[in-house]
């Protein structure tokens, strides 16, 4: 079992937003937990991002950092595209 601490960070209003910005701040060295406590199914649903206590001022710094660029936007929408024939 994980001994670490946790801290809130932000909340995100679906699986796919959180997963984006998990994915942002793991490619920055910060451990992050994704939580729901709601018993949907699928990817509408409240997750809650935490991250390791001794990191959360830098993930903090990490989001409030501009927007994604044009390159980061598209490798996304393309990360989850059907395969080409």
């Amino acid at each position: 079992m994980d001994k670490r601490t946790w801290k809130s960070l932000t909340t995100a209003a679906d699986t796919v937003a959180a997963e984006i910005v998990a994915g942002r701040l793991r490619e920055e060295g910060v451990a992050v937990d994704i939580r729901t406590d709601t018993a949907l199914l699928g990817e509408a649903r409240l997750c809650r991002l935490y991250v390791a206590a001794e990191q959360l001022r830098r993930a903090e710094d990490i989001i409030s950092r501009s927007g994604f660029t044009d390159a980061e936007l598209d490798a996304l929408a393309l990360s989850h595209a059907p395969p080409r024939e």
